[in-house]
This record gives C-alpha cells, sequence and structure tokens, in this order.
C-alpha cells in the first residue's frame, strides 16, 4: 500500500474511542492517514495519540482562508458514522470541516467506507434508510460495527461499549483495500 493516503473521519460515538487503533493499524498497514474529527468526537478521542499514530495532528477545524487545501486522499473511512454524520453527508450539507470534507470527497467520487453507529431509535427515523440508499448509490462502501452481523443493523441502546471493544480494526483496513480496486 506504499503511497496510498487513508482520511479517517470520526464522529462522536463510543467507536470513536478506537479510532487511535483505527490509525495505528492503517499506519502499521503503509498507509499515510490523515484525521478529521469532529467536536463531538473530540471529546471520546485521545487527540495526542491519534496524533502520535499518523504523526500529525488531526484537523479539529475549518481551515485558515490562506492555508491549502489537503493533499488528495485514496480513501476516505468515516468510523464511527453517526446519525447525524450520515445525514450530513447524503444531504450534502457542509456546515463542519468533517462533513465539509465528506461531501467533497463524495462529489469527487473518492472511495468511502463507513461504519454505521447508530442507535435503534434513530435508525427508525423515516429518512436514515432513504439516506443510507442515497450514500450507497453513490459508492460508498459500508461495513458493520460487528463481523457478526449486516451493516443495515442498528446498535442496541446499552451495547456500544461492548462493540466498540470487539472492533477490529483490520476489518477497516480491508474494506479500504477492497474499495480501491476498480468496479467491474
Amino acid at each position: 500500500m506504499d503511497g496510498r493516503r487513508a482520511g479517517l473521519f470520526v464522529s462522536g460515538a463510543p467507536l470513536a474511542r478506537r479510532a487511535p487503533d483505527i490509525a495505528r493499524e492503517f499506519v502499521g498497514a503503509g498507509w499515510d492517514v490523515s484525521a478529521w474529527i469532529t467536536s463531538s468526537a473530540a471529546t471520546w478521542v485521545d487527540i495526542q495519540s491519534i496524533g502520535s499514530s499518523i504523526g500529525r495532528a488531526p484537523v479539529l477545524k475549518f481551515r485558515e482562508p490562506d492555508a491549502t487545501k489537503p493533499d488528495s486522499l485514496d480513501v476516505a473511512v468515516v468510523s464511527p458514522a453517526t446519525f447525524n454524520t450520515i445525514s450530513k453527508i447524503a444531504l450534502g450539507i457542509a456546515d463542519t470541516h468533517v462533513h465539509s470534507a465528506l461531501c467533497e470527497l463524495l462529489g469527487a467520487r473518492v472511495p468511502i467506507v463507513v461504519v454505521p453507529m447508530v442507535n435503534q431509535k434513530l435508525w427508525g427515523h423515516p429518512a436514515h434508510e432513504q439516506n443510507l440508499d442515497v450514500l450507497e448509490r453513490a459508492g460508498v462502501h459500508f461495513i458493520s460495527l460487528s463481523s457478526n452481523s449486516d451493516w443495515r443493523e442498528p446498535v442496541l441502546s446499552g451495547t456500544g461499549e461492548r462493540l466498540t471493544d470487539e472492533f477490529d480494526p483490520v476489518r477497516l483496513v480491508s474494506a479500504a483495500k477492497a474499495a480501491l480496486k476498480p468496479m467491474s
């Protein structure tokens, strides 16, 4: 994977605390990794640990007007993707640095791999399935939080911490590699 660039986009849910582990797994597999953290995820993530894992500070806000944009990514990884993040990307709402970058990447047809972490109450919202369908039709790749379930299954309230502990970042690296393969 030498020379491949992955962007790790983290929103606020229990799986966010595994972001340093996910980043280390990508770096160990030879990826150059950048990280974008939402303000709600910042309370879950060890910012210093993720920065140490990737060798640079994570992006925590919109860039300054005179700053250059980040280099092109080969793949974007959204882990976790909350109800809010899924909705914003599907609807093109670019009101934070994370959502803006993801909307741009989707528009540029950069492969995006998403790990949804949405509880059963929000999963039942009438717009959620439509938003998932929009993203899937746009080529977004989804993987489940648990290797034992379908990605279209909600997280039952009270199980998020256990599922977070059991999550295997290797699955995410494999999904990112697969997303890079040309469609046949």
